[in-house]
């Protein structure tokens, strides 16, 4: 039986669908694709190190049904990308899970949020590549920060490299949840001299 990471979901929600053109919508905007590479180039060059390593503990297996949860890497992008899943699935990535963030008051510079909002959206795929997805995926950022037109049905990605707030492996604060983490501290509070409470995840 092929073991799967253990991943958490987002508790269902109630949401309000847009109407109207979506042209007419407000849209996020990004810093720019200078400003993008500056942040963002040196996360994918230890990336794409790790990714051909030889070390059985960050090497990725061709199956991306046998990744560890370590080796899953997570995109967090301002607001939403539309069609991420599908052009991400087309490349070769396992996506996961897509959950809605927390919304940021504090947003790194030259973000801007979507019309008159003073708070910046967020949305987190959960993904798993295969070295070869990984490495196209390498090839369309370069190209991005080129300054190419995206190739056919690939926009998708030059909007979360504009969007990319977040790219990173998966971690302990997925594993964790702000909800459960909160309520952990919250009881903690009251036995502040007590032994260490051991915990079951």
């Amino acid at each position: 039986m092929v073991e799967r990471p253990i991943l958490r979901f987002p508790d269902p929600v109630n949401a309000t669908r847009p109407t109207g053109n979506p042209r007419a919508q407000p849209r996020t905007a990004g810093p720019g694709r200078a400003r993008q590479g500056e942040r963002f180039q040196a996360t994918f060059d230890r990336l794409s190190a790790a990714f051909a390593s030889d070390d059985s503990l960050v090497a990725l297996r061709q199956d991306p049904a046998g990744i560890a949860p370590e080796r899953a890497l997570v995109f967090v992008t301002a607001g939403s990308v539309s069609n991420f899943a599908k052009v991400a699935r087309e490349a070769g990535f396992e996506v996961l899970s897509e959950e809605e963030l927390e919304s940021l008051e504090d947003y790194p510079e030259g973000f801007q949020p979507a019309g008159d909002a003073a708070r910046l959206d967020r949305t987190l795929y959960a993904t798993i590549p295969t070295i070869e997805s990984f490495q196209q995926m390498l090839s369309l950022w370069r190209a991005h920060q080129r300054g190419e037109n995206a190739p056919y049905g690939d926009a998708p990605w030059w909007k979360v490299f504009d969007l990319l707030l977040e790219l990173r492996p998966w971690g302990p604060q997925d594993r964790l949840g702000d909800t459960a983490r909160a309520v952990i501290e919250d009881r903690l509070a009251f036995r502040p001299d007590e032994d260490p409470i051991s915990i079951e995840f």
